[in-house]
């Protein structure tokens, strides 16, 4: 068995096994650690599917479940409290150790008890989708809701290290895997043209998956070293973030995050396009490449401009009636000088929303 092993480091050395069957692993590498106790934190349909893969590499040690929902809603303080008071009940201690199986909410608030409880306990992450899978070598900081505040509430942590296995993407729907298409179409967008070139042809053919999520990884760890270095990784981060959150909140979630980066995107284009920052042809660059994938490129036309301007208002983007945005003046450049942030007054914003929404 071939298995990749990186290891990257923001105040330690982390693994990252990456490969098919790395679950074979686990046994071995939970028996380099030191700890009295397993604590697996899922979603409870996902667990359902993988419980016996997952639990034949636990028979040499002690450990316990603990599952919940796995949606935006549970991303909040109540949840963090409800599976604190399940980890005392079931004798969780400071040597203790949390595995989140799965991805998004359980990731977050999986990471971020463990950063948390006792100061912090031992942690792990087996990510179990495309975007997750690409996602969780990068993320060190870990964030819940709060009210209508989200990812008010963080802390930074790491894990002892990370285990991705390909084999869980088998049982992926289709709609989980271009929203973690979308998240790799960003970085190639903001940072790789050899990149972008690979989603030309349209394939989920786990070949090409795993070859784009094995990309966006190597993408990811460059943007680690950088982030150590000169902190501008987090232009990355924030290119559409105002948006979507205010999109998010609105619709009560009814459209995945990823989905939202997907529409987010395309409206920085046209919002760039229309301050004369990037050309037409860029512009659309954006738009193909997403419908090509068939995601979501347009914001519902029942949406009103001024209840998403509402929204924004309460982002810590809004200040001084401007709205700062990260946007680009280069395509695939976004470390360049041609990427700044762009402060826009808010009528501007309003009536380019508007224009976005009637017109795309």
């Amino acid at each position: 068995m071939n298995i990749n092993s990186y290891n990257y480091s923001f105040n330690k050395s982390i693994k990252c096994f990456i490969w098919t069957k790395t679950m074979n692993i686990l046994n071995d590498e939970l028996k380099k650690l030191n700890f009295d106790k397993i604590f697996i934190i899922s979603d409870d349909l996902v667990f359902s599917v993988w419980e016996k893969t997952i639990t034949n590499q636990l028979k040499s040690f002690e450990y316990d479940i603990i599952l919940f929902k796995n949606w935006e809603k549970s991303k909040n303080i109540d949840t963090y409290i409800k599976i604190c008071s399940e980890l005392f009940s079931k004798w969780a201690t400071s040597k203790s150790l949390i595995i989140a199986f799965w991805w998004w909410v359980v990731w977050n608030l999986a990471w971020f008890i463990s950063s948390t409880l006792y100061r912090w306990i031992k942690f792990i992450h087996i990510p179990t989708t495309v975007l997750s899978q690409a996602d969780s070598v990068y993320w060190w900081k870990q964030a819940i809701n709060f009210e209508w505040r989200k990812n008010i509430i963080w802390s930074i942590y790491e894990p002892e290290f990370i285990l991705v296995d390909y084999n869980f993407l088998s049982t992926l729907p289709e709609r989980e895997i271009k929203c973690g298409i979308a998240e790799s179409i960003k970085h190639a967008l903001c940072e790789d043209i050899y990149f972008l070139d690979e989603f030309e042809k349209v394939s989920f053919d786990s070949e090409n998956i795993i070859r784009i999520i094995e990309n966006t990884i190597n993408i990811k760890l460059r943007l680690l070293d950088m982030h150590s270095k000169d902190k501008k990784s987090w232009k990355i981060m924030k290119y559409w973030h105002t948006l979507w959150h205010a999109l998010e909140s609105i619709l009560d979630w009814e459209i995945t995050h990823w989905e939202w980066v997907s529409i987010g995107m395309c409206f920085i284009a046209y919002l760039m396009n229309k301050k004369w920052l990037i050309s037409e042809k860029d512009k659309n660059i954006h738009l193909n490449i997403l419908k090509k994938w068939w995601l979501p490129t347009k914001i519902p036309s029942n949406l009103d401009s001024s209840l998403i301007i509402k929204q924004i208002e309460k982002d810590n983007s809004f200040k001084n009636n401007k709205i700062s945005l990260i946007v680009l003046t280069k395509i695939w450049d976004i470390f360049s000088q041609n990427s700044f942030i762009l402060e826009v007054e808010k009528n501007e914003f309003e009536k380019i929303l508007n224009d976005f929404i009637s017109n795309l």
